[in-house]
């Protein structure tokens, strides 16, 4: 998912959930009303569960769902299958790539730097009017994979530059992030 652009069809999830208790005494089942349980009590009762469920026609499942709160802000994102993640599209030995997932993120962002040689590079991020607000080296002599905590950014879009080990600008893409 994180790797390839999809046309996808959104449906709004609206479930009420309404949760119980009940015990088991000598003379059978009976419900036990939630506020007589004190504090365990808040845990009962009717829940408004709100989703976002996404389809692309080259996936036969849901491709991603996005949870909300009950301030309608996103609190996660659930990606399809790995075997669909994993399918990272063909690239020609002398094509460069960085793909980072998940993006969206809620703070761990990971990269993959595909064909880009085994030297250090660096990722930094900028906000919408081009102030820097971290940087990252990543030594591709060890590994061709890396992660970046965004968690103290605020919600919002960003933009992330990748450079080679002589400070030449390779890309710029965007991030974004839905809640630290």
């Amino acid at each position: 998912m994180p790797t390839a652009e999809y046309q996808v069809l959104r449906e709004k999830r609206h479930i009420v959930r309404s949760v119980g208790i009940s015990a088991f005494v000598l003379i059978g089942w009976i419900d036990i009303d939630p506020s007589e349980l004190g504090e365990l009590g808040n845990f009962f009762g009717d829940m408004d569960v709100y989703s976002y469920n996404f389809y692309a026609e080259d996936i036969k499942e849901i491709a991603a769902v996005v949870n909300l709160d009950e301030d309608g802000l996103a609190t996660s994102v659930e990606y399809s299958s790995e075997e669909v993640i994993a399918d990272i599209p063909v690239i020609s030995p002398e094509q460069k790539e960085i793909i980072a997932y998940p993006n969206p993120t809620f703070g761990e962002i990971k990269f993959q730097f595909v064909n880009m040689g085994k030297n250090m590079h660096r990722i930094d991020v900028y906000d919408l009017l081009g102030k820097r607000l971290k940087s990252q080296e990543f030594d591709l002599s060890k590994s061709t994979s890396g992660s970046m905590d965004l968690s103290s950014l605020n919600k919002g879009t960003y933009l992330y530059s990748v450079y080679d080990q002589l400070g030449n600008k390779i890309t710029t893409r965007r991030i974004l992030v839905l809640a630290p």
